[in-house]
């Protein structure tokens, strides 16, 4: 695995005697995870950030390991200098790692010709469905909250979802549609208080309804 290679890795410095200003480096949890997610959510609100610069941010916030990792993505935003001020300056260079946080989860789903009712805890980070000529009623008031970020890769043929997200949320529709659509009830467009919903997928004569729950 390759955490376990870097920590080998970091091993094999000391016993040489290689100094590194770098170590240790602290790890981050959903806590600061949760307060970077908020000054992206502040700074997009006051149009620092557009849709996909935002979105990008995100990911790399939710992809994070080290505090470092964290200063990166807010670094050069005022909204995130007071959070820079307890925190690492930002390295030269930084180490990927997958964009889905380890304590993320991701499922997908099939429908056809029916459709049930799907529940998601906090643990939802990503989920897929295809439907053809059916559709799920996908709940999200659990999942979703402040700093939250899901995203539903949805797709329908004659078919199509209402999902169902608590008000205060931001609605990101990164869907391509034929002859179908995405539809946001007026109480369902929130200003990200209660957490990101990206919508992604491809509807043919079908789509997504997005409801206050």
């Amino acid at each position: 695995m390759w955490w376990a290679g870097s920590a080998s890795i970091a091993c094999n410095r000391r016993l040489r005697g290689v100094s590194d200003d770098r170590l240790p480096r602290l790890r981050v949890g959903d806590t600061e995870r949760d307060e970077v997610l908020n000054l992206l959510q502040e700074a997009f609100i006051a149009g620092r950030l557009d849709v996909d610069e935002y979105e990008a941010r995100q990911e790399k916030c939710m992809a994070a390991r080290y505090r470092e990792d964290l200063a990166l993505v807010v670094s050069d935003l005022p909204e995130g200098q007071s959070w820079m001020a307890v925190s690492p300056q930002p390295p030269a260079t930084s180490t990927a790692y997958p964009v889905v946080s380890s304590e993320s989860t991701a499922s997908s789903d099939f429908a056809f010709m029916s459709g049930k009712d799907l529940y998601f805890d906090a643990n939802c980070r990503q989920f897929s469905s295809f439907a053809m000529w059916g559709g799920h009623n996908i709940h999200l008031a659990a999942a979703l909250g402040p700093g939250t970020v899901v995203e539903l890769q949805l797709s329908s043929v004659m078919g199509g979802y209402n999902v169902y997200v608590p008000e205060g949320v931001n609605v990101i529709d990164k869907t391509t549609c034929i002859m179908a659509g995405v539809n946001t009830d007026r109480k369902a467009r929130g200003d990200g208080s209660q957490g990101t919903l990206v919508l992604r997928g491809f509807h043919l004569m079908g789509g997504v309804n997005v409801k206050a729950e």
